[in-house]
């Protein structure tokens, strides 16, 4: 077992992560992402259209828990996060603390 952070750019950078791990010719041995912790607001490709393409792949039952932590107070982001598969909303600044309970509302 080895505990490894990747980091992706934007949205798309993700998804095409992920396709490549569910990839059986996975050369570069990318692993299975646990978590991902999604931004709203990313270049070519945010945290909603993320999602949206997301659900349209065949994770061949592979769960990846997605919190979004971004720095959007805004009620409507609120809400629209609700209608997605996310484990979590956390607004930045990332604090210790706010960390620590998101991971001890996954466990």
């Amino acid at each position: 077992l080895t505990n490894t952070i990747q980091v992706t750019w934007n949205g798309r950078e993700a998804i095409d992560y992920i396709h490549d791990s569910l990839n059986e010719d996975n050369e570069q041995g990318k692993p299975w992402p646990d978590l991902i912790l999604l931004d709203i607001n990313m270049p070519e490709m945010n945290g909603f259209e993320f999602l949206d393409e997301y659900l349209k792949v065949d994770t061949h039952g592979k769960v990846i828990k997605i919190v979004m932590l971004t720095s959007s107070i805004d009620r409507n982001d609120i809400e629209t996060s609700k209608q997605y598969p996310i484990h979590g909303y956390i607004t930045k600044p990332l604090t210790p603390e706010k960390l620590q309970n998101a991971v001890n509302d996954l466990i």
